[in-house]
């Protein structure tokens, strides 16, 4: 959050954009692990599917020290996780107010990612063929907005890791905390089938 902080205050809130998807990404999954702990086998199995895929590639590459063998050791333990990680929105989809959340992930995104998106940014109307020209000083504007997200999954991580926890040591600090943002941090589990509702909400940026 520092660093967060740091960036908006040079005016290079663009370069911390990046940093507050990470920690929507992080927040609701940790609040989606708290609420249903089974689903910690499906990031197990998550990240041993990743690792395997790097592994191909360092063998594929002829990297020194790896070979078919580290592959058909973790081949071996994806075959005992009968598990899959789900895509990050049907992970957020599975908590009250977690579609609200998404979409702030979606708009990060668009700035963490070479598109469009990003490209816009570092361009410029001048008057001159062809109409635009490289700007290498992108800003971006409405930093409190993001600094209130960023805020808000800070307190969220905070709060589900200390209910996590079970001490509980942190409890009055965080309340203190979500009465002065005046965004209540509440954790359920979303309807299985039908419409969400909209009055319980998670922690809404």
């Amino acid at each position: 959050m520092r660093t967060i902080i740091d960036l908006s205050e040079a005016d290079r809130m663009l370069h911390a954009l990046p940093l507050i998807r990470l920690m929507v990404e992080n927040a609701m999954t940790a609040i989606w692990l708290y609420l249903e702990p089974s689903n910690a086998r499906a990031i197990i199995k998550e990240g041993f599917r990743q690792r395997r895929a790097a592994f191909e590639n360092l063998v594929e590459t002829e990297a020194e020290g790896f070979d078919r063998s580290d592959i058909d050791e973790i081949n071996g333990i994806l075959e005992t996780l009968d598990i899959e990680l789900p895509p990050f929105e049907q992970r957020c989809r599975q908590i009250v107010g977690g579609l609200e959340v998404y979409i702030h992930w979606r708009l990060l995104s668009t700035y963490s990612h070479a598109g469009m998106g990003l490209g816009d940014l570092y361009l410029e109307e001048i008057a001159e063929p062809p109409g635009l020209a490289f700007a290498p000083d992108a800003k971006l504007q409405g930093h409190e907005s993001w600094l209130g997200t960023a805020l808000c999954m800070l307190l969220a991580a905070m709060k589900v890791c200390n209910l996590i926890d079970g001490k509980g040591s942190l409890k009055s600090q965080i309340e203190q905390a979500e009465r002065k943002i005046g965004v209540p941090m509440i954790f359920t589990k979303a309807p299985v089938t039908g419409k969400k509702k909209k009055g319980a909400s998670n922690k809404q940026s």
